[in-house]
């Protein structure tokens, strides 16, 4: 072949030959080997126009780092001393605070990150999540490393929620939304273990700040939009798991005011934002003790069941309930609600279907409507106690769907036993509910169980007697009784194993 052969062009692609894709391949190494040892460019390549211009724009984002381009005989030796380096969001190799690029561990389900990933592999941008700076916050190793966190190891279950959006495509477009999100995540795994990276803790609380002073901003402009009342209801949710009810329920009537402004929950028209709203409502509500600040947004006027499932749930019968006076009819609503919700899981529906997760919410709600009742009454003193019970129990299960803290929880054990000691525990009223007795006390042991230091005791105790009171000597006996309310074979099932374990 010549030493040189011109090629014209027409302008229509069309496939390159074996010299020409020989002639690339030729340019493009000795390119490489020239830019390795320092050498100059070809006179074509650093008088180009274009390279000139878009220099400094390509630098630091897809720039190889210095072990990508050395002698595949070094390769191995250096690729294990090689630093993690990070694309920040602006396309430099700084990160956002100016400190030094560090890889920062994350010592929460560090094998979830992992498992999809082959240590062999190079990846574009050393295995960051977001090469190509496409969140809408200045990016570092520690806010990577947080978005892997929620993404693998958090999840709001909106991913099959019949809707065209999920969380993450909303905060993916706003820096607020984002920033809460974030500072939500680390959160959440500091409270899961005490092991949780502290870094990834301080940037929580960098976040934290930054979003507080950009709501700030925000109203200061006078508008109030639907991720900024999202955004809101994140610091109530942040504060819960922080443990500050207090800084939360702040959080929730400051918010209550942005609501009204735009004309009430019903001028929410995103699902996402709204059921965020009622869930931060909800935790800091059962936290305080007090009825929610909003009604909900998709509640059982909405709410659409087969038909089969409704009829399934009113047997066992309530009705003897009846003899506890007018109230019993919120706890029968309360308790056909939970019912269909543990139906719907056992026909199959997806717990995450708007339908199906409305379901339990409606529940909760409806027993925090009526959780500042003073019973006045023996018969009202059962009823608030059933009632309590089963906001426990729905809390319980939505521990599956949202991420309650342990301690909430233990809370609400607490007012239940509470209630229990506040009236006669084996009045004839009770001795004429036992099977319902059985259930509350149930409840209450197998979420104080989980209290290393309490290790629900008190409840124990009561249990076994009321065992004893209704005869109760198998498990199935026992689980028959406890259907008389809600059997869920999901719940408590480690305490049953241990319970007849020691029988």
């Amino acid at each position: 072949m010549a030493k040189y052969v011109f090629v014209v062009s027409n302008g229509v692609p069309v496939p390159a030959n074996e010299a020409i894709r020989s002639h690339a391949i030729k340019t493009a190494l000795q390119l490489r080997s020239k830019t390795v040892a320092g050498g100059d460019l070809p006179d074509g390549a650093a008088d180009s126009k274009r390279t000139s211009q878009c220099k400094n724009d390509l630098i630091g984002r897809f720039r190889l780092g210095p072990a990508s381009i050395k002698s595949h005989s070094g390769r191995s030796k250096e690729r294990s001393q090689t630093k993690m380096r990070h694309v920040t969001f602006r396309g430099t190799e700084k990160a956002a605070d100016d400190s030094q690029i560090v890889a920062v561990p994350v010592n929460i389900n560090q094998n979830c990150f992992s498992s999809n990933y082959s240590p062999n592999i190079e990846w574009l941008g050393g295995n960051i999540l977001d090469p190509f700076g496409t969140i809408p916050i200045p990016s570092n190793p520690r806010i990577d490393a947080l978005l892997k966190y929620f993404l693998v190891c958090f999840d709001y279950l909106t991913t099959t929620v019949p809707s065209n959006k999920t969380w993450l495509s909303l905060a993916i477009n706003d820096p607020l939304l984002m920033r809460v999100t974030l500072c939500m995540t680390a959160a959440f795994g500091a409270m899961q273990t005490s092991l949780f990276s502290l870094d990834l803790r301080k940037e929580g609380w960098k976040l934290k700040g930054e979003a507080i002073h950009e709501v700030n901003s925000i109203l200061q402009n006078g508008r109030v939009t639907e991720n900024l009342l999202a955004a809101i209801a994140h610091l109530g949710h942040i504060a819960s798991l922080e443990g500050s009810s207090e800084e939360a329920d702040i959080h929730l009537r400051g918010l209550q005011g942005l609501i009204a402004l735009r004309g009430g929950i019903e001028s929410i028209k995103t699902y996402q934002v709204g059921r965020f709203i009622n869930w931060a409502d909800l935790e800091v509500a059962t936290a305080r003790g007090r009825r929610p600040l909003y009604p909900l947004i998709y509640g059982l006027d909405r709410i659409k069941l087969p038909r089969y499932i409704i009829e399934t749930c009113e047997y066992p019968s309530l009705s003897r309930l009846q003899s506890l006076g007018p109230g019993y009819q919120t706890v029968m609503a309360v308790i056909q609600l939970l019912r269909q919700r543990v139906m719907a899981t056992k026909f199959n529906m997806d717990p995450t279907l708007r339908d199906v997760r409305a379901l339990l919410l409606s529940a909760a709600f409806l027993t925090l409507d009526h959780i500042e009742d003073i019973p006045t009454s023996l018969e009202e003193q059962c009823l608030h106690t059933l009632l309590l019970a089963t906001h426990l129990f729905v809390c319980a299960a939505m521990k599956q769907d949202y991420h309650w803290t342990g301690s909430l929880l233990r809370t609400m054990a607490q007012r239940l036993q509470g209630s229990l000691e506040a009236g006669p525990m084996y009045s004839a009223t009770w001795v004429h509910h036992l099977p319902e007795l059985l259930w509350v006390l149930f409840v209450g042991a197998v979420i104080k169980g989980e209290d290393p230091q309490d290790q629900g005791t008190w409840f124990v105790s009561q249990l076994e007697v009321v065992q004893k009171l209704l005869r109760c000597s198998t498990r199935t006996e026992f689980e028959e009784y406890l259907h008389y309310v809600v059997w869920d074979n999901r719940f408590g099932v480690e305490f049953l194993d241990n319970w007849w374990a020691d029988a």
